[in-house]
């Protein structure tokens, strides 16, 4: 069970050693983090461990590409501009493209959820914001485009937080757009921020692999929400790092979304 005194940290209750590791990403991003949440080692052990297959994943993820194999054809474009050695913008525009163009082929649009109006919708800092807001995701009022950046440290990732408290109203249900999972830490970073709010969490991505998506359902048990993720295509490999890799030969599957879309001039926007 997840301890709430050993996860989540004020700035003010930090280590040195903590606010050493997140002073580079500060500097990079322009915030100044003002609560972290902190996943060692040995707690993404326990959340990522499968029962058994490695590939067997809980109820409530759907996985879009077991009915719609066109998503394997877009994933091998993505995981192509992934581990170019040069992205020219011709090729960021067709891979932001084909995230969006997977988000249509989930097993329910995240534009679907977004537009009840009991539900907050949240789209992470950056490409889960530009993603959102290309869906018309993130509807004035009942938004919210939190910074959430991971760090590592010490063999775990502490995730930076600016801008992630919700306001005290409470929701039928809330809506995560985020463009790839990877760990499932800013995702759960999130699940944690907003588990006051309300106790259903609907979450939407292009892509995560296994042990993320299991962590991300894991965690919401024990923060006693009811989690569905709707996500495009699952694979089984992270790296030391905590990125979704090819267990084959290490290649990354998604890479740095947001680096790849995020200086991308006017995306275009779904359902307008």
């Amino acid at each position: 069970m997840t301890d709430p005194e050993t996860i989540s940290l004020n700035r003010a209750e930090i280590s040195p050693a903590m606010l050493a590791a997140a002073q580079p990403y500060e500097d990079r991003f322009g915030d100044e983090f003002n609560q972290f949440i902190h996943f060692s080692k040995e707690e993404f052990s326990r959340l990522h461990a499968s029962d058994g297959d490695p590939m067997v994943l809980p109820s409530t993820v759907f996985v879009a590409s077991q009915n719609e194999p066109s998503i394997l054809t877009d994933m091998e474009v993505l995981q192509h501009t992934a581990n170019a050695s040069y992205h020219e913008v011709a090729m960021k525009r067709e891979y932001y493209q084909k995230l969006l163009d997977i988000y249509g082929k989930l097993h329910i649009h995240p534009h679907d959820i977004a537009r009840d109006e009991g539900t907050l919708c949240v789209g992470i800092e950056r490409e889960g914001r530009i993603l959102a807001e290309a869906m018309n995701c993130l509807p004035k009022n009942r938004s919210m485009r939190p910074h959430c950046k991971r760090i590592p440290f010490e063999g775990g990732l502490l995730i930076g937080l600016y801008q992630a408290s919700p306001d005290e109203k409470n929701y039928d249900q809330c809506l995560i757009v985020d463009g790839a999972i990877a760990s499932g830490a800013t995702i759960m970073a999130m699940m944690w921020q907003l588990r006051n709010t309300s106790n259903s969490i609907s979450i939407a991505s292009v892509h995560g692999p296994c042990q993320g998506l299991r962590a991300i359902i894991r965690f919401g048990r024990e923060l006693g929400l009811e989690v569905n993720l709707y996500v495009g295509h699952a694979t089984v490999g992270l790296n030391g790092k905590f990125y979704a890799v090819n267990p084959g030969d290490g290649s990354l599957i998604l890479g740095d979304v947001g680096d790849t879309i995020s200086d991308l001039e006017h995306p275009s926007r779904a359902h307008e």
